[in-house]
């Protein structure tokens, strides 16, 4: 009886998990490539272009999207990013956009992360430099080029260093952006998906 039971069941397994796996599963999971160099004052800050390497806003695009699920490339691996030729490149959205394909990316997240200085005033004595990060942020479907989506946040901070409040200024507009394209890209997906 035992065997026959489980042989049962064995059959049961197979007839029902391919159904139920092909439906709740999405055979097209999108891939995400993520290019956002950043810009404080004149110097742009991207991986491999300068000593110093900065990409809180990236980083901070990357959690996001990590966080509701999505499959994310590490863009880093391409050494045709290293130096200004590099730059170059992902600074020009049709050139990231190839750069992303070549990756095996459906979506490329790209976009302007700029922190520009806003001011200085004293506080108790204590210089503090104020700083205005804009981040503008698109998410373009690679097939098509097609914009599906866009979000954008301003935030202004200060720090006794310029370029410490230009990053908390980045980092804080770079988290407010990446919240927002991360959960409008989910919300658009889902549609694209409930429409077919």
């Amino acid at each position: 009886m035992k065997p026959i039971l489980v042989t049962l069941c064995a059959l049961l397994l197979l007839t029902v998990t391919p159904k139920t796996f092909s439906q709740t599963t999405n055979i097209s999971t999108p891939r995400i490539a993520v290019i956002v160099p950043e810009k404080i004052d004149v110097e742009w800050y991207w991986y491999h272009y300068t000593s110093e390497s900065q990409h809180v806003v990236q980083s901070a695009i990357e959690k996001a999207l990590l966080n509701k699920g999505f499959d994310l490339i590490d863009v880093t691996v391409l050494s045709t990013l290293a130096g200004p030729e590099g730059l170059q490149q992902v600074t020009n959205q049709a050139a990231s956009k190839k750069l992303a394909a070549k990756l095996g990316a459906t979506h490329l997240v790209t976009g302007t992360a700029i922190a520009s200085q806003a001011g200085e005033s004293s506080a108790y004595g204590v210089g503090i430099h104020r700083y205005t990060a804009d981040v503008a942020l698109r998410v373009v479907q690679i097939a098509d080029g097609k914009i599906i989506t866009t979000a954008e946040a301003t935030e202004t901070l200060g720090a006794e260093a310029r370029r410490a409040a230009a990053r908390k200024a980045l980092q804080e507009a770079g988290r407010k952006a990446a919240r927002g394209v991360a959960t409008k890209l989910q919300r658009v997906l889902s549609e694209s998906v409930e429409t077919h």
